[in-house]
């Protein structure tokens, strides 16, 4: 067999491989008190003519607690040979109306990069959601945020998720977004996202950022149908974009 057809071989098997992969339990040490302890990772492979390369891309453990109404969590992230705080906060579910949760945590963004377990999604190698403000790594940041679920009428069902950050150069981004569902368009969820800052560059520019998604959920006889679909329009006032970060 060629190397060059062993390298084929090989290449698409670890196409196939190339997945998430991750665990997790949960302990109750007392009466009320739960521990839960998770492991995930991330592995990539490239395979050239010189058989390079097979490397874990990335880790993650994370440990959090809940009593009550309370819970928490930390969250360690091994990526590119750094060891870096990922997660890092407390919640409060008050009741379905308004959960509050405060520290470092995924920000309201569009429906990919709220749905992706690792930062932004990406096609083709190209981020599709890398413009959002991103103060820390991995759509993370600084902060306090509310949400939570509402039915203002019969048969329409939403979700809120607002919050206030530490962003770019320091200033405080404002983060929002939206999502209903109707009862009269089964499967069919819309969503809303917005974010701002003012003075959000060197040079005082300020940022503003929207964008519109929607989901399509059908079952068929071979299982479940998504289609997803997206609009984003990002303002720098005149910056400069850096291709591949945020802003």
């Amino acid at each position: 067999m060629s190397k060059y057809f062993t390298h084929l071989i090989v290449s698409l098997m670890t196409a196939l491989l190339c997945a998430t992969a991750g665990s997790a339990a949960e302990f109750e040490v007392a009466e009320g008190t739960v521990i839960e302890l998770g492991v995930k990772a991330k592995l990539l492979g490239t395979f050239d003519d010189e058989g390079n390369s097979f490397a874990l891309d990335d880790a993650r453990i994370k440990v959090g607690a809940s009593k009550g109404i309370f819970s928490g969590a930390i969250q360690l992230d091994y990526s590119d040979s750094e060891v870096f705080l990922k997660d890092g906060y407390v919640v409060g579910a008050f009741s379905d109306l308004a959960n509050v949760k405060a520290g470092r945590f995924k920000m309201p963004t569009d429906r990919n990069t709220q749905m992706s377990s690792y930062s932004s999604v990406t096609w083709l190698k190209n981020k599709i959601s890398s413009k959002w403000e991103s103060p820390q790594q991995g759509n993370r940041g600084d902060g306090v945020a509310v949400s939570g679920s509402v039915t203002p009428t019969a048969g329409l069902d939403a979700a809120y998720n607002v919050g206030v950050f530490d962003g770019n150069d320091g200033g405080a981004i404002f983060a929002v977004r939206g999502s209903a569902s109707y009862d009269k368009a089964p499967g069919l969820n819309v969503g809303l996202t917005f974010q701002g800052q003012n003075d959000a560059f060197v040079g005082g520019q300020d940022f503003i950022g929207f964008g519109i998604d929607a989901q399509y959920a059908l079952s068929i006889k071979e299982g479940d149908l998504l289609v997803d679909a997206g609009f984003n329009t990002y303002d720098l006032d005149g910056a400069a974009y850096t291709p591949g970060t945020g802003l």
